[in-house]
């Protein structure tokens, strides 16, 4: 019999889990797993552990995580005092009283959840590398000589990043390929993409570029992922950097176009952000119809 099991994690002490309607109830993570039935549905605030979600979903249950913030602001408007039991109740009322549809975890796309902690890592570690670097630079700069301490933890953070980055590559080889021929594009342009505006998960072209904020202002609103909006714009600016055989003339191209058009009303800091929003938005484009395994449509300024 399928029932609700909303519960408050914890990482050192014991869960409070209420089954049902009955009173919430502390229990041993492990005492807490044998609990959950195959098809209950477990509700659980955001935040929780991977490593805890991994073993319910191989026990059983059906994971749905919760907005923290959300459960946290329905217990300060209720002048509830913080408890794990008062946070249990919360949960309960909040799920009970909105309509809304939960995230799920399931076993199918957990590794994702995974893949996208395993990015954030690398990416911290990418920039503590480069951090380290400049302060290396910086080093030799003052005293004519490499610093020991940077160049030993320069060392061990650039192996950890090597880490990351092997397990993300493992997983997006056949992507990592796909663009392969574009100078600048690296590894960790594609692990971006795919982790966080895939175009498998669109049906539409238009619904992609909508989705990462690179269409007029009037299309756009306020619901697009910037995140992936900062990526493209990262990419464009690579690729210029590297002048990429084909996107680097067509940046000059659309640039030299869109000075003729709006000189002298235009800075050209204005003029070159312009630019780089429609190559990130041509870039978008061909992820789109790469990944997707659509035709490779060669990129003119008639396509603009």
């Amino acid at each position: 019999m399928q029932e609700n099991k909303y519960i408050d994690w914890a990482t050192r002490k014991e869960w409070v889990m209420i089954e049902g309607d009955s009173l919430p109830q502390p229990y041993l993570f492990e005492e807490l797993v044998e609990r959950i039935n195959k098809d209950d549905k477990v509700y659980l605030e955001s935040g929780v552990p991977k490593r805890f979600i991994r073993e319910i979903l191989e026990h059983s249950g059906r994971i749905f995580l919760v907005d923290n913030k959300k459960v946290k602001e329905l217990r300060d408007k209720a002048n509830i005092k913080k408890s794990d039991y008062a946070d249990t109740i919360a949960l309960k009322q909040y799920i009970d009283t909105n309509g809304k549809k939960f995230r799920e975890i399931t076993i199918d796309n957990f590794d994702l959840v995974e893949l996208r902690s395993v990015y954030y890592l690398y990416e911290k570690q990418t920039q503590h590398v480069a951090r380290l670097k400049n302060q290396q630079s910086n080093y030799v700069d003052e005293y004519g000589e490499e610093s020991t301490d940077i160049s030993k933890a320069l060392g061990l953070n650039e192996k950890l990043k090597k880490e990351f980055q092997k397990s993300l590559a493992k997983y997006f080889k056949h992507e990592i390929l796909l663009f392969n021929d574009i100078k600048g594009l690296g590894e960790r342009y594609v692990f971006g993409v795919m982790l966080t505006a895939n175009p498998i998960d669109f049906l539409s072209v238009t619904r992609y570029l909508m989705y990462c904020g690179l269409v007029s202002k009037g299309q756009i609103g306020n619901k697009y992922n910037r995140s992936a909006k900062s990526l493209f714009h990262q990419i464009a600016e690579g690729l210029i950097q590297h002048k990429d055989k084909e996107y680097y003339p067509l940046y000059l191209e659309i640039k030299t176009s869109i000075a003729e058009r709006h000189n002298p009303e235009w800075t050209k800091g204005h003029i070159n952000n312009v630019t780089i929003n429609r190559i990130a938005t041509l870039i978008a484009k061909e992820f789109y119809r790469r990944i997707r395994n659509e035709k490779h449509i060669q990129i003119s300024l008639s396509s603009i």
